[in-house]
């Protein structure tokens, strides 16, 4: 009977092993995509010879066309060899960058910007497609992860040059530790593995869903003489999956990530810099931690917790936040609730 309850038990120990690991291993990687492009960042000073919406430009543009292209060459890439190439551009991106000062000439900073910025994107892409192996746990972990690191990114610059009486380039040697980091987390901490999911309702097995019927050759045949008749097949054929998930995941999505992009640049010149602020640089940190805490408490909460009515809970963080930060006006503490309100409309 011992035998019979330890073998019983032992699937139940082993997915919950399963989880927890895939929990802090995500996020470790999501902590650690965040920083290490924000210090790359920080040590090029771009923003000395060029504007900020040059600067905003080139540290986006790279991001951007990894994040289209890479989906169609990741597939050929196995797994293991995709975190070995982003710690070599991580480690080319701090080398160069060290050894190329501000009076260097700009181009070399720039592609050091734009390496750091397509790495970032590439270890994003590369790791949330391996979710679907680890589940809501994976996706808890990464969006901890990379909420934690949003708030240290928020608060670095601050506590480097004004707590500690450091440059933004004396952070350059942390990107060896955090990279070692990403590898040991990836290989050590993620779960070798992936348990299968196995599903016994499966959408291909329906009739319906027939190559003739849809009229959509897969192959070079007599209905695609031309490569431009299988490019066209294809991408009638995407177009037809993603149709019925425009409406309902990617436009509020798009919606939703374009409010939070021009929200907290915004109120963070709207509102008046309080008295007990010696410095702007004092007031953007502040505003800045408490933006990104209520990202990265609606990160680690709206996974782990299956809310059944969400938008009841939306409407009142909502009017908690909006209620707190008029209360803060009307008794003249502009800085210290409307700081709680930033993060709760974040949340």
């Amino acid at each position: 009977m011992p035998a019979v309850r330890t073998a019983l038990r032992r699937p139940a120990a082993v997915f919950a092993s399963h989880d927890v690991r895939a929990l802090v291993g995500f996020c470790i990687l999501g902590l650690v995509n965040v920083v290490l492009p924000s210090i790359i960042f920080s040590s090029s000073y771009l923003i000395i010879p060029y504007s900020r919406p040059t600067v905003i430009l080139i540290e986006a543009s790279p991001a951007l066309a990894t994040k289209l292209i890479l989906p169609y060459v990741l597939c050929h890439v196995a797994w293991w060899l995709r975190p070995c190439f982003l710690t070599a551009c991580w480690i080319l991106a701090a080398i160069v960058t060290a050894a190329a000062p501000p009076n260097v000439a700009p181009p070399i900073r720039i592609l050091m910007t734009m390496l750091a910025s397509a790495s970032a994107a590439a270890g994003e892409v590369s790791f949330l497609s391996q979710m679907r192996y680890y589940g809501r746990w994976g996706l808890a972990g990464w969006g901890m992860g990379t909420g934690i690191g949003r708030v240290v990114v928020a608060v670095m610059p601050h506590v480097l040059t004004y707590g500690m009486g450091m440059l933004l380039r004396d952070l350059l040697h942390c990107v060896y530790y955090l990279v070692g980091i990403l590898l040991a987390a990836h290989f050590v901490v993620l779960p070798s593995a992936p348990l299968p999911r196995i599903s016994t309702k499966s959408p291909w097995t329906r009739s319906s869903v027939n190559d003739e019927e849809e009229n959509i050759p897969l192959t070079p045949g007599r209905g695609a003489s031309k490569p431009t008749a299988m490019l066209r097949s294809r991408v009638k054929r995407s177009l037809t999956l993603v149709q019925p998930l425009l409406v309902k995941f990617i436009l509020p999505m798009f919606m939703a990530s374009s409010v939070q992009a021009f929200v907290f640049p915004a109120s963070t010149r709207l509102q008046p810099m309080s008295a007990s602020l010696g410095a702007f640089a004092q007031f953007k940190a502040a505003f800045g931690a408490a933006f990104q805490v209520g990202d990265f408490v609606a990160r680690s909460s709206l996974v782990l917790f299956q809310w059944k009515q969400l938008y009841p809970l939306i409407e009142r963080v909502f009017t908690l936040a909006t209620g707190v930060v008029c209360g803060s006006r009307r008794r003249g503490d502009i800085h210290g609730d409307t700081v709680r309100g930033l993060g709760l409309y974040r949340a």
